[in-house]
């Protein structure tokens, strides 16, 4: 039913809220200010919904202005910084999906979910912490999403797993074997930052792997790689007389060499930027590809087991 509220009175209520605002230090401009007071809230919300818990299943109520009380119950309420459920009807197919939260992989149920010529912005991380925003389009005849990355960089927060930290990888026990030392000509600050290339590099390492720069017991400070294997290494951020960097490594991978092997393909493609790779990715496999998704180099993404 639509309900006539009285200027006067949702004013009223509106200047409560907007004071509440301003003294809680959230509202600062006098335009945004002016713009607030204007705009009848209650105009938006004609009806909420508010979750019963007493039945299981829980049930959503419907709640609409009625009487006397009702009216007063819906005013305080759309006029107050409580968030109101408007539409209970979030079923798949969506024709767009949003993921506010950065992934390791595109979940197959969102591909069932997407609707066909549908579109979703994700965040594709990998565990070194190096990733890009995606535009993703559903396939029109086919469980299956494919798109690019975008050509500026943006992140969202880790996506929580399980209770507890989102810091990232555990930090894994390393060999105790002796380790090997030699040099090397990639500057290790190449896999910091948001350029695509630590991205790439996180292809050629196996899963589970651990980043951090930290300092050696003599101070040096380093990027430390290691995996649940107990491989490790290190090496040195700051360069020798000869523009070489110290890489001090044990265990039976040898991680900096397959980041040298991802620097080389990187510069034998002309170090191309974040919007010539994209994703394909299906319910069973999911690949990266550089410049076409079909005859472009490829490199498979793992799909986590969560």
């Amino acid at each position: 039913m639509t309900v006539v509220v009285a200027k006067s009175t949702w004013q009223s209520y509106l200047v409560r809220l907007v004071g509440q605002i301003l003294e809680q230090g959230d509202l600062r401009s006098p335009q945004w200010r002016d713009a607030l007071l204007a705009v009848p809230r209650h105009l938006f919300v004609p009806h909420y919904y508010l979750q019963d818990t007493s039945t299981r299943p829980w049930r959503w109520i419907r709640h609409e202005p009625g009487d006397e009380e009702g009216i007063r119950s819906w005013l305080e309420l759309v006029y107050s910084p409580t968030t109101l459920i408007t539409d209970v009807a979030e079923y798949a197919p969506f024709d767009k999906i949003i993921a506010t939260c950065s992934l390791r992989a595109f979940p197959a149920p969102w591909i069932a979910q997407l609707r066909p010529g549908g579109t979703a912005l994700v965040h594709l991380e990998g565990p070194l912490g190096a990733g890009n925003l995606l535009a993703l389009h559903r396939d029109a005849d086919r469980p299956r999403v494919q798109g690019r990355f975008l050509p500026w960089w943006g992140c969202f927060m880790a996506r929580r797993t399980r209770p507890g930290s989102t810091t990232g990888s555990p930090r894994p026990v390393r060999t105790s074997a002796p380790p090997s030392t030699r040099s090397t000509t990639l500057n290790p600050a190449q896999v910091d930052g948001t350029q695509m290339f630590p991205f790439l590099a996180q292809l050629y390492l196996p899963p589970g792997m651990y980043r951090a720069i930290q300092l050696t017991d003599d101070g040096t400070p380093v990027t430390y790689l290691a995996c649940p294997d107990g491989s490790w290494c290190e090496i040195a951020r700051i360069p020798d007389a000869t523009g070489h960097y110290t890489v001090r490594e044990a265990g039976p991978r040898p991680h900096w060499a397959s980041i040298e092997t991802a620097w080389s393909q990187w510069t034998q493609l002309g170090a191309p930027p974040w919007r010539e790779f994209g994703l394909t990715a299906t319910p069973t496999s999911h690949h990266i590809w550089h410049h076409d998704p079909d005859t472009g180099p490829h490199w498979a993404l793992p799909i986590p087991s969560e």
